[in-house]
């Protein structure tokens, strides 16, 4: 035991050492110096080879290490392919939302499932004193303004038609620039063409894990938001007119209130509304006629 708690005390101290690299990547590819942002890449990805080479991540039974590794990986491909592109936008964002924190991601895999994991009295620590610092977000210090007001997430893993038709009603649906919202893209480990049908929209933020990585996906998008609130749409939803300032006028009538849920047909729990056997199209145009002749009492959210 004394062995294997040292050699992930050596992995957490590389992983460390990889994500303050990742960082210094993007200072040094920002800068135009970019021989040592090539260098940089080289060495995580000797780092990233080194950890899978100890074998151990495949020890750690759901961990999710295998998975991370083979996404940072990817995601040094993704990087050096922009780079040599010269689509520094896209490189940036990887560096910045993709490589760093699938990097934080990778070395929390290893700390829990390898330190922390299955000692009960370990595990009540972690979560009491650890799991909130772990996984903050770095983007929302004390005195640091947020650049947005809403950051709004669509993870997809397959189903490409529906994903389309997701995002078609949300673009439609919602005025992102009166909400000061941004648009973040998951493609959680899809094979069906969603990764190439997200980069083709024209969205800074597409984040890609080549392979499905379970809760991870969820612990990750909490670290890239920008936004002072998140919106979850799972890729199977069709948003409404308004749906967004609705939900917003509700957090922000009570500063006790941290969470707003939409109301959705075919849901089992309090959540649920009865609705007409509809289309998608039909329901969106019977759910526009519901806000402007009954539920809606605000003038501001009638529509005109």
């Amino acid at each position: 035991m004394d062995e294997r708690n040292e050699l992930i005390t050596r992995i957490l101290d590389l992983l460390d050492t990889a994500c303050q690299a990742s960082l210094e990547l993007l200072r040094c590819y920002g800068a135009g110096e970019i021989n040592d942002a090539r260098q940089l890449l080289q060495d995580l990805r000797a780092v990233n080879q080194s950890v899978s080479g100890t074998e151990l991540a495949s020890q750690l039974e759901r961990s999710g290490a295998v998975e991370m590794l083979e996404n940072v990986d990817a995601t040094l491909d993704e990087i050096e392919a922009s780079i040599q592109a010269e689509d520094a936008e896209r490189a940036a964002m990887k560096m910045e939302f993709q490589l760093f924190p699938f990097l934080r991601l990778l070395k929390e895999c290893f700390y829990f499932w390898g330190m922390i994991y299955p000692d009960q009295d370990k595990m009540e620590r972690y979560y009491q004193q650890e799991f909130a610092e772990h996984f903050k977000n770095l983007y929302a210090g004390e005195d640091q303004a947020l650049p947005f007001r809403l950051s709004i997430v669509i993870p997809a893993y397959n189903h490409l038609e529906t994903t389309k038709q997701c995002i078609k009603c949300l673009m439609r649906e919602t005025d992102f620039n009166k909400l000061n919202a941004e648009l973040i893209l998951i493609d959680h480990g899809s094979t069906d063409g969603t990764l190439e049908y997200f980069e083709s929209l024209g969205i800074k933020k597409v984040i890609h894990f080549k392979r499905n990585a379970r809760m991870q996906m969820l612990t990750l998008l909490f670290q890239v938001c920008q936004g002072r609130y998140i919106a979850f749409i799972n890729n199977d939803i069709l948003v409404t007119r308004n749906w967004a300032e609705i939900l917003l006028n509700c957090l922000e009538s009570d500063p006790n209130i941290i969470a707003a849920a939409a109301s959705t047909p075919n849901i089992s729990n309090l959540q649920s509304c009865g609705v007409p056997s509809y289309g998608p199209e039909e329901f969106v145009a019977w759910a526009r006629r519901c806000l402007k002749n009954k539920y809606c009492t605000k003038p501001e959210y009638r529509i005109s």
